[in-house]
């Protein structure tokens, strides 16, 4: 396999250091290179109000300049004697602009739930649907725990295939494997097939039909990981529907709703 390139989502966060830590880890055990990306940009509300008053605009490009500079603090602390070696790329600008532009060539992007008081985030799953890279979506405060045992929420398309696909370095880091699919959204027989497809990496992987409940796809999906432990979910995002829909129904919005999970997406 060819080394990994990995582009890690470093704009200003409230809580950044714990993402570029778990970053750093799994690049190492993937043995992949490195790039952070910083682009810091105000809220609306606060855009708005530099618009109307050019002390305000000052007193933002300010506040985004220093907001940089902390995160740039918080890499060299992580990243230590390789931080001259670690791409580095930053800047005042629409930060989901900035970071799809430097995707196209990237394995995987590396971002979190954390966001910031000062400066506008990322949407995860815009970012995967418009590059087409893969989006890992860490839980706040991370440690990399998440990544012994996973999740794959299937259904028959392509979405799903690009994901399984795309998650293979991680699903080699794995102990356990659930291929997991509900109700008539997908037979058994396919998720058998997917699960010893995976198996022949030699970890153990289990196919589970989860029967559909009252409630709806993503919860039930939800509420076997929460039953099992698991803490990093593996899916497809469905790029022609709209964003809150294109993760096979209500599933985006379960998983948005679900800040105690990870979550590896691909479109």
């Amino acid at each position: 396999m060819t080394q990994q390139h990995i582009v890690i989502d470093a704009c200003p966060r409230d809580d950044l250091l714990p993402l570029l830590r778990t970053a750093d880890q799994l690049a190492q055990r993937l043995d992949a290179d490195l790039a952070a990306l910083c682009f810091a940009w105000p809220h609306f509300r606060l855009l708005d109000m530099a618009v109307q008053n050019p002390i305000t605009g000052m007193r933002a490009e300010y506040d985004m300049k220093h907001e940089i500079e902390k995160a740039r603090q918080e890499f060299d602390a992580v990243f230590g004697d390789r931080a001259e070696s670690t791409g580095w790329c930053s800047g005042i600008g629409q930060p989901l602009e900035a970071v799809v532009d430097h995707l196209y060539t990237a394995d995987m992007c590396i971002t979190s739930r954390s966001t910031s008081s000062l400066c506008a985030s990322v949407d995860p799953v815009e970012l995967a649907a418009r590059s087409g890279a893969p989006v890992l979506l860490l839980k706040a405060g991370s440690t990399g725990d998440e990544f012994s045992r996973l999740l794959i929420a299937w259904k028959d398309g392509p979405a799903a295939r690009r994901a399984v696909h795309a998650a293979r370095p991680l699903l080699a880091l794995a102990n356990e494997i659930f291929v997991v699919g509900v109700g008539d959204e997908v037979a058994s027989e396919r998720l058998e097939e997917v699960a010893s497809f995976l198996g022949k990496g030699g970890q153990p992987c289990r196919a589970i039909h989860v029967e559909k409940s009252n409630a709806n796809v993503g919860a039930d999906i939800m509420r076997f990981a929460q039953d099992e432990g698991i803490l990093l979910l593996v899916s497809g995002v469905k790029a022609e529907q709209s964003l809150r829909e294109r993760m096979f129904g209500d599933m985006t919005g379960k998983l948005a709703s679900y800040a105690d999970f990870s979550w590896f997406m691909a479109a």
